[in-house]
């Protein structure tokens, strides 16, 4: 998708509702950009994401998890099937 001007996705003032357009063929690097812009425009809307999990919660992992401990703190990651490796890290104790 390179042209841009085939999908638009806009939130509502409130924030409590998006509008999204698309008429487009997508080759895999497209539908990544297309993914990018839905989640920006999620995290404009309300109510925000919890940074929880909670019990009974599935969870859907790809290919792995990576763990990495080193002077600057743990890293982990998490291959997501779709948008690939998401990942967080902590300070060193």
């Amino acid at each position: 998708m390179t042209d841009t001007s085939s999908f638009d996705c806009g939130v509502s003032a409130d924030g409590l509702h998006a509008r999204v357009r698309i008429d487009a063929t997508l080759c895999a690097a497209a539908l990544e950009d297309l993914i990018d812009s839905l989640m920006a425009c999620r995290q404009a809307m309300a109510p925000r994401r919890q940074p929880v999990m909670f019990a009974g919660m599935r969870i859907r992992i790809g290919d792995g998890v990576h763990r990495q401990e080193g002077e600057d703190g743990t890293l982990i990651a998490v291959h997501h099937p779709g948008i690939g490796w998401v990942g967080t890290s902590s300070l060193p104790r």
